[in-house]
Parts: C-alpha cells; sequence; structure tokens
C-alpha cells in the first residue's frame, strides 16, 4: 500500500488543478488581475482550507502576477464567510474557498439569507480530502456496524 501524507496529498491536488488553471488563463482577458484579488476561506485558520490555499497561494501570484489576500471569515459552519462573497461585487476579485458544506449542507441545517447553489459557480476543484473513522488501537470493536466489518488495511493501522 502506498502511504501518502496530508502534504504530498495537497500538493497532487493543487498540482492538478493548476494545470487546468493554466489553460484556462491563456483565454482569459489579458487585463486582469489589475488589483489583488481577495480569498475568503469560511472557516478557521489552520484548517484544510486555509492551509490549502496558502499552499497554492505562490503560484497563483506567479501565475496572475498579482497578490491573493487570504482571509479567514469563520462562523455559522462557514455561512458568514460565504455571505461575504455572495455581496461582494461580481467582479472576479473576491473568491471563496468552500467545502461541500458551504453548497449542500448548510441550506439544510440552516436558514439561509441566499441560495449557495444559485449564488455561486465553482471554479475548480482544488483537493480530495480522505475522511476516515478511526479508534484507539486497543478498542476491540473493529466495524462500525457488526455485519459491515473495516477494510483490512483500515483495521491494521
Amino acid at each position: 500500500m502506498i502511504r501518502c501524507n496530508r502534504r504530498q496529498i495537497l500538493r497532487a491536488g493543487m498540482a492538478a488543478s493548476l494545470a487546468g488553471f493554466h489553460a484556462r488563463t491563456a483565454r482569459s482577458q489579458t487585463h486582469y488581475p489589475q488589483r489583488p484579488i481577495r480569498v475568503i476561506v469560511p472557516f478557521a485558520a489552520g484548517g484544510v482550507g486555509d492551509a490549502a490555499i496558502r499552499v497554492l497561494a505562490p503560484r497563483l501570484e506567479q501565475k496572475l502576477a498579482q497578490k491573493l489576500v487570504i482571509e479567514s471569515k469563520p462562523g455559522a459552519a462557514g455561512s458568514i464567510g460565504t455571505l461575504e462573497v455572495v455581496r461582494a461585487e461580481a467582479d472576479g476579485y473576491t473568491i471563496l474557498v468552500a467545502a461541500a458544506g458551504n453548497f449542500v449542507i448548510n441550506q439544510f441545517l440552516m436558514k439561509m439569507p441566499f441560495d449557495p447553489l444559485a449564488a455561486l459557480t465553482p471554479v475548480a476543484k482544488v483537493a480530495e480530502i480522505p475522511i476516515v473513522f478511526c479508534q484507539i488501537h486497543r478498542c476491540k470493536r473493529t466495524t462500525l456496524r457488526n455485519s459491515s466489518p473495516m477494510p483490512a488495511r483500515i483495521a491494521a493501522n
């Protein structure tokens, strides 16, 4: 089994994203961007979204020849930062580093002042983050349900 750490996974996902981003910039208008771009991370600093954009930022700044201003706007399960982007001028100078919750889950958990599926347009997939269930190794339970054993590679770790 190939083992990858968090940094390797983020780098691979971001490299794949940049390949598509490079192709799009060649067709875009030559006068964009003329000023720094605000990047809103709707979660606390230090999380996955924040880490992802901070790894991506130097390469994006180089490609765009413009600075990225990264701002963490946590609160309400990401809705506060997302709302700030929704209310921003539609000029391409305010972008959101979003998770699926911003688009799908939050609208069912709380009343939102906007429809995220109508108000926002996904531009690029940055990374896939695997999520697993873990427990201490001394625990005798090796399944989530008695009828469904964990895959051997998960149970072994």
